[in-house]
C-alpha cells in the first residue's frame, strides 16, 4: 500500500509560511491534485515529500512509514518537474529509461522495452526516441520529463504542473488519456495545477490550497457545488464566480443601483453566483450593465458587464441577435443557485425556506 499522509506540515522560506499546517491523506492509487494559485505552496509541498526540501514542522507518511528525515533515494517517488531537468547528453530513449536501470532496480529488457513503448506511445513521444533534448521543442521535453516520472514504479508520483507548457489541444487530449494511465497501472499521485479545468478533469479529489494554506479538500464536485468560503469559489469555475458584495442593509450593491436580496442569510457579507446563472434580458430589468467585453467560447458567449462599476461575467448563449460592444442590456439572477459568505469568508448556508423564493430576480 502506497498511501500519502502529511499531519501538520509546516515550511518557512526567511520567516513566512510557504505551508502552514497542512494535513491531509491520499490513499493508495488514488489522484489528489493539488489546485491554487500560483505561489500558494503547491511545488513546496511536492518537494517536501520528495525530500527536496527539509520541513520545518510536521509529519509526512509515505507507504506506511514515517518520510521525515528519510534520504531522498530512499523515498521511492517519482517526480516530474516543471522545469523538465533532463539529461543533455543522453537521447530520449536513455532519459525514459535511466529510472529503470537505476542501481537496486532489477528488470528485464523485455519489460522495459514494453514500458518505454506504452509510455511514449501516451505522451505521442514515440517518433522522439533517438533525439537529445536540444533537439526537441519545450512542449516534447515536457513530455520527456513525464514521460521518465510515469515510467517508474513509486510508492508516489508526483507531477508539478505536468502539461503546463503543450497546446492547448494536446493538454486536452492528454487529460483524459493521463488519468486512465495513472488508474492503470494504481500510481499514488500528488498532481499540481493552477488550472481549474486541468486539475478537476483528471483528479479523484481535489486539495485548494491558498498561500500554504489547505482551505478544501473533497470530489471535484464536492468543491464545485459547495466552496468552503469565498477564496475557493473565487478560484473555481471558467470563467471564476462572480462575488458581489451584500451592503448593511441587506441589499446588493452595484454603486448607484441596488437590489434587495430575495432570500435571507444570516451572517452573509457575499453573494457568489456562476456566469451561468446571470442572464441578460430586456434594459428595463432593475439592474442593468453595460457590455464591456463579449468572447465567444464553443456555442456560448463569455460576456463581462460593467454594473455600477462593478465587472461581472455572464455565460449565456449565443443570442439571435447580436450583442455591441457598450449596449445596455438587463441583469436576472437565478438566486437558487447562488452561493453565500460571511465576514470572514466562510461559507453560510441559506435558511432552506428562502430557496423557494429562488427563480430568477
Amino acid at each position: 500500500m502506497a498511501e500519502i499522509a502529511f499531519e501538520k506540515v509546516s515550511k518557512y522560506f526567511q520567516g513566512v509560511p510557504a505551508l502552514s499546517e497542512v494535513s491531509f491523506r491520499c490513499e493508495s492509487g488514488e489522484i489528489v491534485v493539488i489546485f491554487g494559485p500560483p505561489g500558494a505552496g503547491k511545488s513546496t509541498l511536492l518537494r517536501s515529500l520528495a525530500g527536496l526540501e527539509d520541513i520545518d514542522s510536521g509529519e509526512i507518511h509515505l507507504a506506511g512509514r514515517a518520510a521525515t528525515g528519510l534520504p531522498i533515494h530512499r523515498r521511492k517517488v517519482a517526480m516530474a518537474f516543471e522545469s523538465y531537468a533532463l539529461y543533455p547528453h543522453l537521447k530520449v530513449r536513455n532519459n525514459l529509461e535511466f529510472p529503470l536501470k537505476a542501481p537496486g532496480v532489477r528488470m528485464a529488457s523485455a519489460e522495459r522495452q514494453m514500458r518505454l513503448g506504452r509510455v511514449a506511445e501516451l505522451l505521442k513521444i514515440d517518433s522522439l526516441l533517438d533525439r537529445y533534448p536540444h533537439q526537441l521543442s519545450g512542449g516534447q521535453r515536457q513530455r520527456v520529463s513525464l514521460g521518465r516520472a510515469l515510467i517508474r514504479d513509486a510508492d508516489a508520483t508526483l507531477l508539478d504542473e505536468p502539461i503546463a507548457h503543450l497546446d492547448a489541444r494536446l493538454r486536452s487530449m492528454l487529460r483524459g488519456e493521463l488519468r486512465l494511465y495513472l488508474q492503470d497501472v494504481g500510481a499514488t499521485t500528488l498532481y499540481a495545477t493552477p488550472d481549474f479545468q486541468e486539475g478537476f478533469g483528471i483528479a479523484n479529489r481535489v486539495l485548494v490550497l491558498i498561500k500554504g494554506v489547505v482551505h478544501q479538500i473533497g470530489t471535484p464536485e464536492e468543491v464545485f457545488a459547495v466552496p468552503a468560503d469565498s477564496h475557493v469559489a473565487a478560484l473555481i469555475g471558467d470563467p471564476a464566480m462572480n462575488l458581489i458584495p451584500i451592503a448593511p442593509d441587506g441589499t446588493l450593491d452595484f454603486g448607484e443601483q441596488r437590489l434587495p436580496l430575495p432570500v435571507s442569510v444570516p451572517g452573509s457579507a457575499q453573494v457568489g453566483l456562476r456566469p451561468g446563472d446571470v442572464a441578460l434580458v430586456s434594459p428595463d430589468a432593475p439592474v442593468k450593465g453595460r457590455v464591456v467585453l463579449i468572447e465567444r467560447i464553443g456555442s456560448s458567449l463569455v460576456v463581462n458587464l460593467d454594473v455600477g462599476g462593478r465587472v461581472l461575467a455572464a455565460k449565456i448563449a449565443a443570442p439571435t441577435s447580436p450583442l455591441t460592444m457598450g449596449e445596455v442590456v438587463g441583469l436576472e439572477f437565478r438566486w437558487s443557485e447562488a452561493h453565500f459568505f460571511g465576514k470572514d469568508a466562510a461559507r453560510v448556508e441559506p435558511e432552506a425556506e428562502s430557496l423557494t423564493m429562488g427563480g430568477r430576480t
